[in-house]
């Protein structure tokens, strides 16, 4: 892996990667890159977690918080630990606090809650595009619209 795609993966105001998916052509370079643009941790074989060093597996849990706080208005520390494969509080708060740069949230150490105010970036969603390294992601173009199809449908009733 080339040491730009590396810097690009480490850094911690990128979230995005799909640009640099689509024109990758070194293999491993481009499961990496999928890898960040379309999955959570619980989603990666553990073959490739196992490859990776710690600054990308905390890119990762990072990226499965963001994935975490698009489902629901409020979220536990518990719900966290599930999604960003972490085991302790104070691993959770400190992933809050990195991901207060893409989320306004609110955190209540005390009830052990977030609350999800206001999303200030999004996630790269899966197109169909060829060459995904695994099964398709569940961040995809056609989860998304079965999700406002359904909404759509709830409040239609």
């Amino acid at each position: 892996m080339n040491s730009q795609v590396k810097d690009l993966i480490e850094d911690p105001s990128v979230i995005n990667y799909k640009e640099w998916w689509l024109l990758s052509e070194d293999e491993e370079e481009s499961i990496l890159l999928a890898i960040f643009s379309f999955y959570d941790i619980g989603d990666v074989p553990s073959d490739y977690l196992n490859r990776m060093n710690s600054s990308q597996v905390n890119k990762l849990q990072l990226l499965s918080l963001i994935s975490l706080c698009e489902t629901s208005s409020e979220i536990t520390y518990d719900d966290v630990k599930r999604k960003c494969n972490v085991t302790s509080d104070d691993s959770v708060e400190n992933l809050l606090i990195r991901a207060e740069q893409f989320i306004d949230l609110k955190i209540d150490s005390v009830k052990r809650n977030i609350t999800i105010n206001k999303h200030k970036a999004s996630r790269d969603i899966y197109c169909g595009e060829p060459n995904i390294p695994f099964h398709s992601p569940s961040r995809s173009k056609a989860h998304l619209l079965s999700m406002l199809k359904k909404w759509r449908d709830d409040i239609s009733e």
